[in-house]
């Protein structure tokens, strides 16, 4: 079993934590990485750099079916860089190589970017599992976008790894 990553270059935010928190997670248990490329992140993110950025993502998906073996399970998490390009090598993944894929939902982008819904839940249909943060997304989706309640799982957890010990005090 393998995890899609991208590198999130030095990053100064919580932008990139839950992903790299997954993958910390998923090779504790014995998933491989599938590095599908870099992100370049300089201080001043012109528009050169991000249409680098488009350039390599997109180059990345095109890459993404040779990488795959047959019968494959690979998690992504959404949203990643470049998802836009995915939903069509998804569906060729699952048509070529009968490979299966699992999408752990950390945002959905087109709450924010109504202009990115119908690509976004193309994506989300070509997998075969979505495991979301809650209830409440899972609902969402169920209602308001048709999805089969049972393609989708609900964590039930949004953070996932702290460094620190923390005291609970339990009242009753």
């Amino acid at each position: 079993m393998r995890y899609l990553t991208i590198s999130y270059g030095k990053e100064k935010n919580a932008g990139p934590k839950a992903r790299l928190d997954i993958e910390n997670i998923l090779n504790e248990k014995g998933f491989t990485e599938l590095k599908i490329g870099n992100r370049v992140v300089l201080e001043n993110n012109t528009m050169m750099i991000k249409l680098a950025n488009q350039f390599y993502y997109q180059k990345n998906a095109n890459n993404l079916v040779s990488k795959i073996s047959n019968d494959e399970i690979i998690l992504y998490q959404h949203p990643m860089p470049g998802w836009r390009y995915l939903e069509k090598k998804f569906m060729k993944l699952k048509k070529k190589k009968k490979a299966r894929i699992i999408g752990l939902i950390h945002d959905i982008d087109s709450l924010r970017y109504k202009e990115a819904i119908s690509i976004e839940f193309n994506l989300f249909r070509s997998i075969d599992t979505l495991i979301a943060h809650n209830q409440r997304m899972k609902d969402y989706l169920v209602e308001k976008h048709n999805f089969p309640e049972n393609k989708i799982i609900s964590l039930e957890l949004f953070d996932y790894l702290i460094n620190k010990k923390i005291k609970i005090n339990y009242q009753k």
